[in-house]
């Protein structure tokens, strides 16, 4: 059920209150964080996730990210606004796709030792359409680990209203991540 919000502060205190959020901060095995906090504001503008995507009616705040070492676990709290649409009211494919693709690399460099993995394969299902101006949830898991390479399976849900548990299943997705030779100059999304 689309949640109607005019302002970033607002979806930030509904973010921050959420039932989710305040279940999965209660869990002590859990680490949290805002997505992609230690990148340098000078760099924003040349990523996508931190900088086209973020916006007023886009991701007006950033998601936070709540992961297990190791990448057992890893949750992703985010709201989508309109400006994503493809269609009226319906979240877009390709904004869909690059939140399943960064939150599995969110759960992949929680499995990798230097804690950032770049995307080698990605399978995007998607099972239902999209509402926007609606918070979610992606949840991930790492499925196996080998040498500098991680895969991950995730699923994207609807949260309705302030219930801890979340609801339908709008996407489905697995990727394949790799730990690059030479991280310098990339910054873990966790």
């Amino acid at each position: 059920m689309p949640i109607t919000m005019t302002s970033s502060s607002s979806i930030e205190d509904q973010l921050q209150h959420h039932a989710l959020t305040q279940s999965l901060r209660s869990e002590g095995y859990l680490s949290e964080s805002r997505y992609y906090q230690n990148v340098p504001k000078s760099m924003e503008s040349e990523m996508f996730t931190v900088g086209s995507l973020l916006g007023p009616d886009k991701l007006p705040v950033r998601p936070l990210a709540f992961h297990e070492t190791g990448g057992a676990s890893f949750y992703l709290i985010l709201y989508i606004g309109a400006a994503l649409a493809g269609y009226p009211g319906m979240i877009h494919g390709g904004p869909l796709a690059t939140i399943m693709d960064e939150g599995m690399a969110g759960c992949a460099s929680a499995a990798l030792p230097k804690r950032v993995a770049v995307t080698l394969g990605l399978n995007v299902q998607y099972r239902k359409a999209a509402p926007t101006e609606s918070f979610y949830v992606l949840k991930a898991r790492v499925t196996k680990v080998e040498n500098n390479a991680a895969w991950v399976e995730s699923r994207l849900e609807i949260l309705d209203g302030q219930e801890k548990e979340a609801g339908e299943v709008v996407t489905e997705a697995w990727g394949h991540y790799l730990q690059p030779a030479v991280t310098g100059g990339l910054y873990s999304p966790i």
